[in-house]
């Protein structure tokens, strides 16, 4: 039902009496107001195209190469974009795996112990209580001769020891602080910093970290899988310049690599969340040869598109897919570093 406006109410252009849409700017004709089915029918589109293309477009996928050869042939309109593509299997990949890691952070003990304070032996106190209950338990006057030798021996020890080892030897650079584990799970970051005068901006921004860690591990872990997006959009731009130079007498654009390389993760990140999936429902283990099998395919999937796409020799695009591993595996871990030491900072 046309609404009877005469101006279009976003560029302000006269329009033809009950006019469904603007002739300037194609906007609805509408009085403002948006039912609510109209207006979550705009958010899916906008944000992931729910029309034939995606469908088209995931099919396409599992045929290596198809996508970036297609788009290149200028058939732009017919598939998802490259970069929408990637975004949409990211953003399904790693809510799913948000889902895993917060399931297995409610079925572990997850603490935040870096420092591995709990782990520190007992106090002096503690041991020679714990000595103290010993002998009470076997009884003065039936303990075994050996028995309240070694009962002496390590009293003996104890009393002689210097070192309390109830105390966590927190080291920043060339600074070192001794701080008891009762103070570290007691009192606030602030006033341990100040108590024991810890120096220095970055100091100061560690130890608090640090502190917060231990008494919540998990919002790190959640920090971090939120950031592992924004790792993958520093690190397909960062292989994009490895294929650059892998393949610079191809005269390919930079662009070339980066839509090839948003597909092929697009595909991973689809297969990975289908994997999930499956390890959610208990169908499929890590340690599975089905897993096993998963990495073998990805293996060839990359080979075949490598050779489709760069039009290579098999044994030339074989042994340049070694490089590419050898460096996707640098490049990632130096990203994933990057996010973890972002993540650690921030969370």
């Amino acid at each position: 039902m046309a609404i009877s406006n005469t101006t279009c109410r976003n560029c302000q252009t006269k329009m033809p009496e009950k006019s469904l849409y603007c002739p300037e700017c194609s906007q609805k004709n509408t009085d403002g107001r948006i039912p609510i089915l109209s207006f979550i029918k705009d958010i899916l589109e906008n944000l992931f195209s729910l029309d034939s293309k995606l469908f088209k477009t995931s099919l396409g996928l599992f045929i290596p190469g198809k996508l970036t050869n297609e788009f290149f042939q200028g058939k732009h309109k017919s598939f998802a974009t490259p970069s929408r593509l990637f975004l949409a299997s990211a953003l399904l990949f790693f809510a799913m795996l948000s889902v895993i890691v917060q399931q297995e952070v409610k079925d572990e003990n997850i603490t935040g112990d870096l420092l591995r304070m709990m782990d520190k032996s007992k106090s002096r106190e503690d041991q020679m209580a714990g000595l103290r209950k010993v002998r009470a338990q076997l009884g003065g006057d039936i303990i075994d001769e050996s028995i309240k030798a070694a009962l002496d021996s390590a009293e003996i020890k104890i009393n002689e020891s210097t070192i309390d080892t109830n105390i966590v030897d927190v080291s920043f650079w060339n600074e070192h602080y001794k701080i008891p584990v009762s103070e570290m799970t007691n009192l606030t970051a602030d006033s341990m910093i100040q108590k024991y005068q810890i120096k220095g901006f970055a100091d100061k921004v560690l130890f608090k970290q640090l502190h917060k860690l231990m008494k919540d591990p998990e919002s790190l872990i959640y920090k971090m899988i939120g950031n592992l997006t924004w790792m993958m959009l520093i690190f397909i731009p960062s292989m994009a310049l490895i294929f650059k130079l892998l393949y610079a007498r191809r005269k390919k654009y930079y662009v070339e690599h980066l839509v090839f390389l948003f597909h092929t993760h697009a595909f991973f990140l689809f297969v990975g969340t289908v994997f999930l999936m499956f390890m959610q429902l208990e169908l499929m283990q890590p340690e599975s040869f089905q897993f096993l099998g998963l990495i073998f395919s990805f293996y060839f999937y990359v080979l075949i598109s490598l050779k489709r796409v760069y039009s290579q020799g098999w044994i030339k695009t074989f042994f340049k897919l070694l490089l590419i591993l050898m460096f996707y595996f640098i490049v990632l871990m130096l990203c994933f570093g990057i996010i973890i030491l972002v993540s650690f900072i921030l969370f």
